[in-house]
This record gives C-alpha cells, structure tokens and sequence, in this order.
C-alpha cells in the first residue's frame, strides 16, 4: 500500500509535470487549452462525485472520451474543429459510455445499496437496456453519416 506521503509526492509531480505541458500549449495554441484544461481537471477530481451521484456518470465519460479527449486533442493539434471531428469524437465516446452503461445495469443491485445514483438505478433495468441499444444505433448511424458524407476533418 502506498503511503499518504509517497501519494501527495506523486501527485504532486505528476501535477506539475502536466501544469508545465498545459503552460506549453497555452502559449502554442492559446486560450482554448485553458478551458479544456479546466473541463478536465473538473473531470478527474470529480469522476466519481458528484457526477456519479446524480445519474451523470454514463453522460460525463461520453463527454470526456469523445469531445473532450478527441475533439480537444484535434483542436490543441490543428488550431481548429469542424462537426466532422465533433461527430467522430461523439462515435469514440459512445463505446466507453456503453461499457459504462452495462456495467452498471448489471450493478443496479450494488448502486441501490450503496446509494449510488447511477442512470440504470434511475430509469430502471429496462429502460437502460434500451438507452444502450439506442446508443449503439446511434454510435452505428454517426458512423453511417460520416462515411455516406465522405466527411472530412
């Protein structure tokens, strides 16, 4: 087990390691690394809570693995975005949204019990069910659009 202490070093390094890279690519690409940033770092302090508490969860990791993780990757790289990356960066984020749905339609007992307001234990087994299979249709008609349309970056 790591100690307390070993744990805030690390963090702290790690931290500032990721601080200087985001200083860098301020000064690179400009203010939109800034926001990206901040909506990230909101990410992994509260992954678990508050999101995860108030049915959120499923929604914020679509945001963070799609428009956050590809979407601003594109940008901070290329200086711009188009509806095509958004679109591609919405057909990434659905898969781990996905898994994270399933996982917690299995766990609804768990949820209930510890009082975790997952978005399964709030619209029910069903209905989760079928938000996944929606989601999957929807994943497969993004990418359907995407190659019918030729879209490019």
């Amino acid at each position: 087990m790591v100690s307390c202490q070993v744990f805030l070093v690390i963090g702290c390094v790690t931290g500032s390691i990721v601080l200087l890279c985001g200083l860098y690519l301020y000064f690179e690409v400009g203010e939109g690394v800034v926001y990206l940033t901040l909506v990230g770092t909101f990410f992994v302090i509260f992954y678990t809570w508050p999101p995860k508490h108030f049915a959120l969860g499923e929604i914020s990791v679509l945001l963070v693995w799609g428009p956050l993780l590809v979407a601003g990757s594109y940008f901070v790289m290329a200086g711009k975005l188009s509806s095509s990356i958004l679109t591609i960066s919405l057909v990434y984020g659905t898969g781990p949204a996905l898994l994270i749905l399933g996982k917690h339609i299995d766990k609804i007992d768990d949820d209930r019990a510890r009082k975790v307001q997952s978005l399964p234990l709030v619209i029910g087994s069903p209905s989760a069910q079928y938000t996944a299979l929606g989601l999957v249709a929807v994943q497969w008609c993004l990418l359907a659009t995407l190659i019918l349309t030729q879209a490019m970056y």
